[in-house]
């Protein structure tokens, strides 16, 4: 059990006479807001790095507004700049006043020239400039924001989250992700999607179809829906998107996060996509830490991590720390007062091999990011459960069902017929043999008494069954490349037919 301790002396959020840390967080963050919405945005960035920044200083940037004033710039004129003074040709309608105004973009409500309804999101200009930078603007005072925020917030961080600003405002990789959830072959039926008009986006403008839902704080407010069961899944369709699909929410929040008939749509957010080997690996690091197995959990998680930079850590002495890691009283106010819950022992593992000086790739840093955000609104939904855990659970059970159905689908069975040619060697042969058993008689008073026709019968029904299931061997035995597991489990389910069809007459 660990002691809550002290902000670091160099920060600005140490204690200063009768000022509390919540009293200079809340200062801090109206500062960065004052300061335009670029530190708001930074804010909002911060309230996701819990590696770096007390829990109640997270919780405090966490409350930033995404949000701004309606666009000082003529939007009609812009619609005409990027489809070459086309606009009206189609559109039939358009309303200047931005249903949205975030601190990124501003969206308008219109109707395409057949009646079709959409929502037009356009960039502000201000952020259209990020494109072509590798780093924050030369405008951008890091000077102030360490007066504020402390020297923790250094190069490499300013650097994360310029990368990460630019994503959100890269309307391609949006759209991709969008697209992806609206027609993607997802398998689970909590995720929803959101038409994307492709012939009406630009690098500056996006189009799609309107959001049927309310946002997660709205529908909460409402009471409507059961808190529990909302935290269960938005924590699954989270984990669904981030370890199986292509769009990884970075940075949710409640007013990204859309309910809709009961599915989950994550909208303006900052997506990525993790490498096919990371997500394996990620996947292995859960069902290890789910299954209480220390040693296989730290062996994944430092294989997403870059080796310590400092004298060589002693693998023994790391193993005995990451498998005694201990509750942080520091997380209490973003994850509870549950020791046990899932998003503590994540982060535990974490900060040990942190403190060990091994250092997260980019990648991993932002599936931490997108964890530690979802398991924040979730535990806010759900304080007296560990929603995580049962997310993971309801994803195994996804994982599961995908995996029966490939094994009973014949598409599969066709494409993956070619790793059974050895099986098909020896198969044959027990099979002969196993005929040529049953085509013998017993002996013994026991045999005599027996019905001839109806041995007869049984053996000709056993063959017939045994030549089917070779034939259907034989049928699927022209294809590609499966995972050795699921091999295996393919030929058991043969030789079990097989064992199936002779059990009469044997």
């Amino acid at each position: 059990m660990f002691r809550r301790q002290p902000a670091p002396a160099d920060s600005p959020f140490s204690v200063e006479g009768n000022i509390s840390v919540a009293e200079m967080a809340t200062r801090a963050r109206q500062i960065l807001q004052e300061l335009g919405p670029g530190y708001s945005c930074l804010a909002l960035y911060l309230s996701s790095r819990i590696d770096l920044l007390p829990a109640e200083i997270c919780r405090e940037f966490a409350l930033t507004p995404d949000s701004s004033p309606p666009p000082t710039f003529e939007v009609q004129r812009t619609l005409e700049e990027e489809f070459h003074s086309s606009i009206k040709g189609f559109l039939a309608e358009f309303n200047p006043i931005p249903v949205q105004s975030t601190l990124l973009t501003h969206s308008y409500a219109a109707k395409l020239a057949n009646g079709v309804p959409v929502v037009i999101t356009v960039l502000r200009p201000e952020c259209s400039a990020l494109h072509g930078l590798s780093g924050l603007p030369a405008s951008f005072n890091k000077a102030i924001v360490q007066e504020h925020c402390g020297s923790c917030v250094d190069d490499d961080v300013l650097l994360d989250f310029s990368v990460s600003l630019r994503r959100k405002c890269d309307f391609g990789s949006q759209m991709e992700a969008l697209e992806w959830m609206a027609h993607g072959d997802t398998g689970c039926d909590v995720l929803c999607g959101r038409r994307i008009y492709r012939e009406l986006c630009t690098s500056r403008i996006m189009t799609a179809a309107p959001v049927e839902g309310l946002p997660v704080d709205e529908a909460v407010r409402r009471q409507a829906c059961n808190t529990d069961a909302l935290a269960r899944t938005l924590c699954h369709a989270w984990l669904y998107q981030a370890l199986r699909g292509c769009a990884l929410p970075v940075d949710p929040q409640n007013y990204n996060i859309i309910l809709a008939d009961n599915r989950v749509l994550f909208t303006g957010c900052d997506f990525i996509t993790l490498p096919s080997g990371a997500k394996e690996n990620l996947w292995n690091y859960l069902m290890a830490t789910m299954a209480d197995d220390p040693d296989k959990a730290a062996m994944c998680l430092l294989r997403e991590m870059w080796p310590a930079q400092r004298a060589q850590v002693d693998a023994e002495t790391f193993r005995s720390k990451f498998r005694q890691s201990a509750y942080f009283g520091l997380l209490e106010p973003l994850l509870g007062r549950n020791t046990n819950a899932l998003p503590q022992l994540i982060f535990q593992h974490w900060k040990t091999a942190l403190e060990y000086g091994y250092a997260p790739k980019p990648h991993l840093l932002c599936f931490y990011r997108g964890l530690f955000s979802i398991a924040r609104i979730a535990q806010k939904l759900s304080p007296f459960g560990d929603p995580l855990r049962e997310g993971v659970e309801e994803a195994r059970s996804d994982r599961i069902m995908e995996q029966m159905k490939d094994i009973v689908d014949w598409q599969y069975w066709f494409q993956n017929s070619e790793k059974f040619a050895t099986a098909l060697v020896t198969l044959p042969r027990i099979v002969d043999d196993a005929l040529t058993r049953t085509s013998t008689p017993k002996s013994g008073a026991a045999n005599n008494d027996r019905p001839q026709p109806q041995a007869t019968a049984s053996g000709s029904t056993a063959i017939i069954m045994a030549i089917f299931v070779l034939c259907a061997v034989l049928f699927v035995s022209q294809s590609s490349n499966t995972h050795p597991a699921m091999q295996t489990f393919a030929l058991v389910l043969v030789l079990l037919a097989v064992v199936f069809a002779l059990r009469d007459v044997v």
